[in-house]
């Protein structure tokens, strides 16, 4: 397991702090988004979009890093990450993306 971060996200409006661990399952090279801490300050639609924008920017990140998937879990992302799907288990909230 590696972790990569914390890495900063900064717009107006906010700013925040995010780490990233990337470990092995299964054979896939797996991202997690374990830790974000910090606050965007914006109306409900420029605060999606920032969301969708930072998120593709993690997405990136986990990509050259190698990794084939991306997860979250926690708080219910699923409306906000539309193009994530739930991962099988039984657990809430928790999403997943290929790469």
């Amino acid at each position: 397991m590696t972790q990569l971060g914390p890495l900063a996200l900064a717009c107006d409006g906010g700013a925040a702090l995010v780490t990233l661990e990337v470990y092995e399952e299964d054979g896939v090279t797996v991202c997690g988004l374990q830790q974000l801490d910090g606050r965007f300050n914006l109306p409900p639609k420029a605060w999606l979009r920032t969301m969708r924008a930072q998120m593709r920017k993690l997405e990136d990140i986990a990509r050259s890093a190698g990794c084939a998937e991306m997860r979250v879990a926690g708080r219910d992302w699923s409306r906000v990450l539309p193009d994530y799907e739930p991962f099988p288990g039984g657990k809430p909230n928790r999403l997943r993306k290929r790469l």
